[in-house]
């Protein structure tokens, strides 16, 4: 079976997060207005807690900008995506690619020490058994009973070393379910109706080794996202090779 197309995965979270090697502050800085070019609807300052946070309406979905002491987080959601008569906005290209080139006109704060970006896909299908056929396609090396395994969920790490920056440890996380929702629906008369609702769910989280404590080169963390995205792409594309 070939792999479905990557216009069949509805976006339900992208996300791109920095660690520093000291604690980072949001006030003032305008980061959410410089990538939107229009002002956060909301703004959170705690002061108590370190956080700070900033959003908004941004792609049809919502964009949270949150820095929490010496990590930062863009992360643009669907929150609707896994309901059954959901229709996306756009596909999983352009909302990530206008996201991205967006992102990279910012000039954020030097002393970078790791950078990390996750995407969480969905995909309806049509029962249980079509589900775990999928996830057998993308996950070739684990081998599913298509009809007796039932909430299926996998996560595994394949960490490979950077093409974009020499010696580096890269982790390569996957986390992908088969899942089942039931949803209620007020019919004609007023009686619920209860119906069933399946997807695969394909969660990516790539990012530099956590270990790793002084600031990379300037230059290397755009390259480094990009090499995160490209491989994100081929992981949806040509599916998890070991």
């Amino acid at each position: 079976m070939a792999l479905p197309e990557i216009s069949a995965w509805r976006v339900e979270v992208l996300r791109f997060t920095f660690f520093y090697s000291e604690p980072q502050s949001g006030r003032g800085r305008d980061w959410w207005k410089a990538l939107t070019g229009i002002d956060p609807e909301t703004t959170v300052n705690k002061q108590q807690t370190g956080e700070y946070v900033e959003s908004g309406p941004y792609l049809q979905g919502q964009l949270d900008l949150k820095v929490a002491f010496n990590r930062l987080d863009w992360t643009l959601t669907y929150p609707l995506a896994s309901m059954p008569d959901y229709v996306p906005p756009m596909d999983l290209q352009t909302s990530l690619d206008t996201m991205y080139d967006a992102f990279k006109k910012i000039t954020l704060d030097p002393n970078v020490i790791r950078v990390a970006f996750g995407a969480v896909l969905l995909m309806p299908v049509e029962n249980a058994h079509k589900g775990n056929i999928i996830f057998n396609e993308y996950m070739p090396f684990v081998k599913v009973d298509l009809d007796n395994v039932e909430d299926l969920f996998l996560q595994v790490n394949f960490p490979y070393v950077a093409r974009s920056y020499d010696g580096m440890k890269i982790n390569n996380v996957a986390k992908w379910s088969v899942m089942s929702g039931q949803f209620m629906q007020m019919a004609i008369g007023g009686f619920p109706q209860i119906s069933t609702n399946f997807l695969v769910r394909g969660e990516v989280d790539l990012s530099s080794a956590g270990e790793r404590q002084t600031p990379l080169d300037g230059e290397s963390v755009i390259p480094l996202l990009d090499e995160f995205v490209a491989k994100t792409y081929s992981i949806f594309q040509e599916g998890f090779k070991s």
